[in-house]
């Protein structure tokens, strides 16, 4: 028993004619007459007769022919629910950005969903590098921007852009728009704990300059990193999408760590643990055409007259 003889049937039943149903299937008469002879085999019993009228169903045809409709009415809501999703998509989508990320990529792939996929949901959830890829393997998110590589079979990754990293000094400061990298141990710091990716990239910058930093306090929190550098207390490196806004407000300067450049490749991590749906898909677009639109701008690596603000 297959689709085409329900269908066949079906038609039969319609048309309450086999040359009728013939010509509208494009087949032949012989052939739908095989195709009710199998099912009446496959079913057991008889589900039709010939008259000189054309065709009568018996009972048991009429009971049959009730599921197919059914069958057939629910095949085509599936084809329309399907082929819908091309121009309809929907779904729910699970996002792990940083809190620098998170600032500079949700609000305007929010809005772009709203606009044009309003049927997709997502849902962001911001932690720190080490925890967003744990969150990946365990299949708890599907995609998330990363600054490191985790290799493992659980996530692949694929390249966004560089994102230049910046000495952030409070108002006031001596510092000029260019900081040569073995200047920074001349500098009081506040930083993320050891443990964070950032202090990690931090640690091995200084590290190949032949010293590492000693701050004067760690700070697991971006918010508060910010506030002490407002405040006087220390110095901080951090991304432009960090400090934008508290840069155009003049709360801090900002300085481009130079010899060599300090910088930091964005990643789009995908889990492979989770169906890659058409929503998962669409959202990972939208997220690398942001990326270009902001590099357009120069917004991850900022020129010298976005950085020259001062207080």
């Amino acid at each position: 028993m297959n689709l085409k003889k329900i269908q066949a049937f079906t038609l039969i039943a319609q048309y309450h004619n086999f040359s009728r149903a013939a010509v509208h299937l494009s087949v032949s008469q012989s052939l739908l007459s095989k195709y009710v002879i199998e099912l009446e085999a496959d079913l057991g019993v008889r589900l039709l007769y010939r008259n000189g009228r054309g065709v009568q169903l018996t009972p048991e045809g009429e009971k049959f022919l009730s599921y197919a409709r059914q069958l057939d009415s629910l095949l085509n809501e599936a084809i329309d629910e399907v082929k819908g999703m091309q121009n309809n998509p929907a779904g729910n989508v699970c996002i792990g950005l940083s809190s620098a990320i998170g600032a500079s990529l949700t609000i305007p792939v929010l809005k772009h969903l709203r606009e044009q996929y309003p049927l997709i949901k997502i849902q962001v959830i911001e932690g720190i590098s080490g925890y967003v890829h744990e969150w990946l393997n365990t299949g708890r998110l599907d995609m998330a921007v990363v600054f490191d590589i985790y290799k493992n079979d659980t996530v692949t990754h694929e390249n966004l852009t560089k994102e230049d990293l910046l000495l952030v000094s409070p108002p006031g400061s001596t510092v000029t728009i260019s900081t040569r990298g073995k200047e920074l141990k001349n500098l009081p710091f506040l930083l993320t704990g050891q443990n964070s990716k950032m202090r990690l990239l931090i640690d091995t910058y200084t590290g190949k300059l032949g010293f590492h930093l000693t701050p004067i306090a760690e700070i697991d929190s971006l918010q508060n990193l910010i506030r002490g550098v407002e405040a006087g207390i220390g110095h901080t490196i951090l991304p432009y999408g960090s400090i934008r806004t508290n840069l155009l407000n003049q709360t801090i300067q900002v300085s481009r760590i130079t010899d060599p450049i300090f910088s930091r490749t964005i990643h789009l991590a995908t889990s492979t643990q989770r169906t890659p749906t058409r929503a998962a898909r669409i959202v990972a677009d939208l997220i690398k055409l942001e990326v270009k639109k902001l590099a357009a701008s120069d917004y991850w690596r900022p020129t010298d007259e976005m950085l020259s603000i001062k207080p």
